[in-house]
């Protein structure tokens, strides 16, 4: 994917269970997507497509199904998972 996931760093961080990595991937099992969540927090750290690009919107779309399915909607308002979208469902429009 081009960037540094498989560096020293992250398997420390992997092998002291501090984070864990998580990738989408196609049908044919190519990445796209690799996520950081920060294990304690269960807060995404990064996510980032092939190197270090922002996801395109066709698997941006797919990590949004897949933070608010983990978020497991409970509480949703003070989800971390808000903020890691960049989405405010519950503001109100004052135009």
């Amino acid at each position: 994917m081009g960037h540094c996931v498989g560096g020293k760093n992250y398997k420390s961080k992997i092998k002291n269970k501090q984070s864990l990595i998580l990738s989408i991937r196609d049908k044919n099992n190519t990445p796209h997507v690799t996520i950081e969540v920060d294990v304690k927090s269960r807060s995404v750290v990064q996510k980032f497509g092939k190197g270090n690009k922002p996801p395109i919107e066709k698997y941006m779309k797919m990590y949004c199904e897949y933070a608010l399915y983990a978020s497991d909607f409970k509480e949703i308002k003070n989800k971390e998972v808000l903020k890691s979208l960049n989405l405010n469902f519950f503001q109100k429009n004052t135009s």
